[in-house]
């Protein structure tokens, strides 16, 4: 059994043990903290349409038609399905870039997740009871080749979104999607199994929990570098991370573009999590960390509608023109396209 102790005394094991629900993963142990690290702090989600027309595909029509166009730069995003339809895996893919998210991934992404959060423009939900709904209980989100994501890709962003109204169009595509995943009536993990930075930071807090691989080449650890190119966030991860481990520890991050490793995950809140690379696959640490939520609860409803309520409790709005008025996405517009974010990327083609 891989035990993975922390190193402060507040935390404790919950549960000391998990099971994933493949032949290949034995018993493996992850680490929890005790206190679960989450003061309770008020929460704002990102800026969405109040009112979607009937999917993200229609809802963003011109965006992606924008970034999809000469090919859309390549990459993949897939989804899979385990536990006889119970847990569902979407897989980023783009090893020739460490990730990154071309237009093409960004539009299999929403098609995807069109596919699974059908609630999203219906009042009727899941109950999370079985195979009769396409709605999962859970959710694995992960990289592939040793990275999770790098975020959008460079090239895209030097072509087709230089210009500050386009940045905008994927500052609310990208929001809307993520928030759709958050707020989606089932458990979501995202598997940090390499370097997630910027944007791939962003999307990482965009699941209820994540699990980090502790072991491996390259090394896991999480950066939101979004500083170092003259930008800020964009895609709602800056709300989400206050959420998550707080004011100063935010701000820390973002302001310093700290590169954060398995340990510090730990520490500061930003994992749930840890498992060990050698012993567990991706896809394994994700089924493993699941299993409490999925194969352990016969009334999937329940954990559905208390993962609703949870939303709702903690998700709060101020809309303005049909979209929420944030601070993130306010910040984004002036940086996004300015005069140091085109310094930076300039530095970065001349390289």
């Amino acid at each position: 059994v891989a035990i993975y102790r922390p190193r402060r005394k507040t935390w404790g094991m919950l549960p000391t043990r998990l099971v994933a629900t493949t032949a290949a993963c034995s018993i493996h142990a992850f680490r929890y903290p005790a206190e679960a690290l989450g003061r309770a702090r008020k929460r704002c989600s990102p800026a969405v349409p109040q009112h979607p027309s009937t999917s993200l595909l229609e809802d963003h029509a011109e965006f992606l038609e924008l970034v999809g166009s000469q090919g859309g730069g390549g990459g993949s995003v897939t989804m899979t399905s385990h536990s006889e339809g119970k847990i569902a895996e979407i897989t980023l893919r783009n090893p020739a870039t460490r990730g990154s998210v071309t237009g093409e991934m960004m539009l299999q992404l929403a098609q995807i997740v069109d596919q699974l959060c059908p609630h999203r423009h219906s009042t009727s939900q899941s109950d999370g009871s079985g195979p009769a709904t396409t709605t999962p209980r859970g959710l694995i989100l992960r990289g592939t080749d040793g990275y999770f994501s790098a975020g959008a890709n460079f090239e895209l962003c030097t072509t087709r979104l230089q210009s500050t109204e386009a940045g905008m169009l994927m500052c609310r595509f990208m929001t809307d999607i993520l928030a759709t995943i958050r707020a989606a009536p089932f458990i979501s993990v995202a598997v940090i199994n390499g370097p997630a930075l910027g944007g791939g930071a962003e999307l990482s807090t965009a699941t209820d929990f994540r699990v980090v691989r502790a072991t491996g080449d390259p090394a896991a650890y999480l950066a939101f570098v979004h500083a170092k190119v003259g930008a800020s966030p964009g895609w709602g991860g800056l709300t989400r991370l206050c959420s998550i481990v707080g004011r100063q520890e935010a701000l820390r991050l973002l302001g310093t573009s700290a590169r954060c490793l398995p340990d510090e995950l730990i520490q500061n809140g930003l994992a749930d999590a840890l498992y060990d690379g050698q012993k567990l696959g991706d896809t394994e640490a994700g089924l493993a960390f699941l299993e409490p939520f999925v194969e352990r609860q016969q009334y999937g409803g329940s954990v559905a509608a208390m993962k609703s309520a949870v939303s709702a409790v903690c998700d709060s709005t101020v809309v303005q023109d049909g979209y929420d008025l944030t601070p993130e996405a306010a910040a984004f517009q002036m940086r996004w396209c300015g005069p140091d974010n085109l310094e930076a990327l300039a530095k970065k083609v001349k390289s």
